[in-house]
């Protein structure tokens, strides 16, 4: 087997210096509209502050470790949900990820 993945290996850099770079994951979808409903693009770790913005409003929240989540929304509403579960995605527009009141862990901001 390993004879085989070294072949395979030796085949695959022979091609990429004869034909060039090769794109192995092409983004096929990069010139479709983004819209609230498509795949996240992006995503960052969020460090709950009862005044800073987040780097970028959320279209929605993943929570690692279940709790509250205290926030202002994109509209400037604020409010906790509470209850919230591990391993749960929430689909809410966010602001500002209040520490004050948030005992979800591990929260994901996806956009």
């Amino acid at each position: 087997m390993l004879k085989f993945a070294q072949g395979v290996a030796a085949t695959l850099l022979a091609m990429a210096l004869v034909y060039g770079a090769v794109a192995w994951a092409a983004d096929t979808f990069s010139t479709d509209r983004i819209g609230l409903q498509s795949p996240f693009n992006n995503g960052f770790e969020v460090t709950p502050h009862d005044t800073n913005e987040l780097t970028n409003h959320t279209r929605a929240i993943y929570v690692g470790g279940a709790g509250n989540i205290s926030l202002t929304t994109s509209g400037g509403d604020l409010f906790t949900m509470t209850g919230v579960l591990a391993g749960t995605l929430y689909w809410v527009r966010a602001k500002i990820i209040l520490s004050t009141g948030t005992t979800a862990t591990n929260l994901v901001g996806l956009y």
